[in-house]
């Protein structure tokens, strides 16, 4: 966190949003994106492909939903907004490792809620599950499940799935959006 300023990563994401009452499906969209994640500001994406229900579209609009990061776990700072709770062990993606629960000390959508499965014996975070300790006001509900290779000891995008709810009354209907998510390539920057 002292030596970069994020990651920058190219991503292929696929989604299905659908009404939440009747489970029809409002739209389907893939898109390949370049994402700098900045560990402390909101990320900045730039859509190069964009395929909306089956048909190329303008990548302008392609609509990210980005929120501002959440706080790093374990950063310089971590202590400052999360306790840790080791609560068992699992195995991910084929590797033992230690289950945490991360517990934030404030209830806000910058905070994380949730587990982070870290190997023991190299060290380093393998997945990532959770949710904002608070939801944006625009949001009914936002989970997801990351999981993570290693960039320099540092723990990069591998792949994941997203699951939001989100309405803005004369903006945005009412959806549910399943997102799955596959980094193509990772650098630190």
């Amino acid at each position: 966190y002292e030596k970069y300023e994020g990651v920058l990563s190219v991503r292929e994401i696929t989604a299905v949003s659908k009404d939440p009452e009747n489970g029809q499906v409002l739209k389907t969209f893939e898109a390949k994106i370049e994402r700098r994640d900045h560990f402390y500001k909101t990320p900045q994406i730039k859509a190069l492909k964009y395929i909306e229900n089956g048909k190329e579209a303008r990548t302008s609009r392609y609509d990210t939903r980005e929120i501002e990061p959440f706080y790093p776990v374990f950063d310089k700072n971590g202590k400052n907004h999360y306790d840790l709770k080791i609560v068992g062990n699992e195995t991910v993606s084929g590797r033992k490792c230690v289950k945490i629960e991360v517990i934030p000390k404030s209830q806000t959508a910058r905070h994380f809620k949730g587990h982070i499965f870290v190997d023991p014996q190299k060290l380093e975070i393998v997945r990532i599950t959770g949710s904002p300790a608070k939801l944006h006001w625009a949001m009914l509900h936002f989970s997801f499940d990351y999981h993570y290779n290693s960039l320099e000891g540092f723990p990069v995008l591998s792949h994941g799935t997203v699951k939001a709810r989100v309405k803005v009354a004369l903006f945005v209907s009412d959806n549910i959006t399943d997102y799955t998510l596959k980094a193509v390539s990772n650098r630190l920057y």
